[in-house]
């Protein structure tokens, strides 16, 4: 069920979005009437999402890139050119299974380190100044209560811990620890509930406690 939040037209960048959460709220925030862009390296799940979401018709676009390997830049110009620029962006990436060995050397930590928090952190830098020009934007990143909890893997839960206090120094919006006990309907749920709570607070260029960032909003 689709809600009036004021975002109607807006513009909403998506990382790691052919499949699981990032997909499921591509597909929520198409429902909004907003536009949708969507990063993701597998093809033919991102055709599927875009023929679910209504297609280029509808005012949504995609690009095939592996933000690791590639220029995460040049995607998001890429998606620009289609559809115009982002007001709202969804940090989506960082699987687990990147580097799981702790004692692993240090170029393989950075190469972890930069796939969870890294990619998001550049295309920020991109993206902020425009949205402080337009005074009106909303970053958030998906990040895991592995980066307060001693669980899980160890290198994963640094790099969600370094976004997280990322999401703090009052450069960007906010961040979502997902919780790993419940059903994906209840993530998925509580995750988009949160993307919505966050706009909707935020629409007149203020924000709850929780969300600190004096400087974008």
């Amino acid at each position: 069920m689709s809600m009036e939040l004021g975002i109607r037209g807006k513009r909403v960048l998506i990382t790691g979005a052919s499949r699981g959460l990032g997909r499921a709220t591509a597909l929520a925030f198409a429902k909004e009437g907003t536009q949708v862009g969507v990063i993701a390296r597998t093809e033919p799940e991102l055709v599927s999402l875009m023929d679910e979401m209504g297609g280029g018709s509808a005012g949504h676009a995609y690009v095939v890139e592996d933000l690791l390997e590639g220029n995460p830049l040049n995607a998001v110009k890429a998606l620009e050119r289609e559809i115009g620029e982002f007001d709202i962006a969804i940090h989506n990436l960082g699987g687990s299974d990147t580097v799981r060995n702790t004692l692993s050397s240090w170029d393989e930590w950075q190469k972890a380190l930069y796939f969870i928090a890294g990619i998001a952190i550049d295309i920020n830098g991109y993206l902020v100044p425009k949205m402080k020009a337009k005074k009106w934007g909303r970053i958030i990143h998906i990040s895991s209560i592995v980066a307060t909890h001693l669980r899980g893997n160890g290198i994963y839960g640094t790099a969600k811990a370094l976004l997280n206090n990322y999401t703090t120094n009052g450069r960007v919006c906010s961040s979502i620890a997902t919780d790993f006990a419940c059903f994906i309907e209840s993530k998925l749920h509580k995750i988009y509930m949160f993307c919505i709570d966050f706009i909707f607070s935020c629409r007149h260029l203020t924000c709850p406690q929780t969300v600190r960032n004096p400087e974008l909003l």
